[in-house]
């Protein structure tokens, strides 16, 4: 969605995860969904707010199968881990982002 409220299907922010031991792996996971002109394309994850510990990146590709994923990340079922993750660019002067973030606790059924 556009910093002005408008929304926007040009790009997503996808979070993945698989089981594993005490917990899951997770992945972000930027995708360009549609062509159109975007410049400026930043996306960063991390474990705090504006951090890009597990992964940055200058630029997605080329619509529609451009993407970009962040380092896996261990979420233990016990405590959780805090992930942050934005994705900014620009079409035609005009600001879009798109982000993910909190706390990611695992639960098995």
């Amino acid at each position: 969605m556009s910093w002005d409220g408008r929304v926007d299907t040009a790009a997503e922010v996808v979070l993945w995860a698989k089981r594993s031991g005490d917990g899951a792996d997770l992945l972000i996971q930027f995708r360009n969904l549609r062509a159109n002109s975007k410049t400026g394309v930043i996306g960063k994850v991390g474990r705090s707010q504006d951090a890009q510990d597990l992964g940055i990146t200058g630029t997605i590709g080329a619509a529609p199968n451009g993407a970009w994923c962040s380092s896996v990340v261990h979420a233990p079922s016990s405590t959780g881990t805090y992930i942050y993750s934005s994705l900014l660019y620009y079409v035609n002067g005009v600001p879009f982002g798109a982000g993910l973030d909190g706390l990611i606790r695992v639960y098995y059924a």
